[in-house]
């Protein structure tokens, strides 16, 4: 089960973010995963995104995609950077499940820069996108599905599941105990 607070900000899927070519990838997608876990998912869309299906370009000038959708047009075409890769691999993992969206985010940052001696040189073309998946009891988990070479899959080390904390019951001003939890939670 998934923190409300998770589900409500990172379960979305905007009207017609999903088409039919998008649709026909994560059904491929569906079917070449080991199992419905959502991390298996997120494994096997890693994987398959990142592989020679794809091809990894920042020159999208010769592209024609009258969609809408970033995620329908790097479905269709299948070519983009980073940015394509992980939208996309974000919105098929909240669609995979519509009775239990799987939380996804995207996340924009930097790759590692130059390093010499104690300082790192970042650049802006090391810029980069990925996506975080959201696991009770881990939290969350880097994925980068980009391919052409530029994705870093991350590892995660075995240990045990850590259960996810309930919240304790607040006292509001008068002693009683709130009995709206959101408001404990800060939404």
């Amino acid at each position: 089960e998934y923190p409300i607070d998770v589900t409500t900000r990172y379960t979305e899927v905007p009207e017609g973010a999903i088409g039919p070519d998008a649709t026909e990838l994560l059904e491929t997608l569906l079917a070449a995963s080991p199992s419905a876990d959502p991390y298996d998912l997120a494994v096997t869309m890693q994987e398959y995104l990142s592989s020679d299906r794809f091809r990894y370009t920042t020159d999208l000038t010769g592209v024609e995609c009258d969609d809408p959708s970033a995620v329908e047009c790097f479905a269709r075409t299948r070519q983009g950077y980073c940015l394509h890769y992980a939208s996309t691999m974000a919105m098929l993992l909240r669609a995979a499940n519509p009775g239990n969206p799987i939380p996804t985010r995207l996340v924009q940052g930097f790759l590692p820069g130059d390093r010499t001696g104690a300082t790192e040189t970042v650049r802006n073309r090391s810029a980069h996108a990925w996506v975080e998946v959201y696991f009770p009891g881990y939290g969350w988990i880097p994925f980068d599905p980009t391919g052409g070479g530029v994705g870093q899959p991350s590892e995660i080390p075995a240990g045990p599941v850590v259960p996810s904390a309930a919240p304790s019951p607040a006292r509001s001003d008068s002693g009683e105990e709130d009995p709206d939890p959101s408001r404990r939670l800060g939404l």
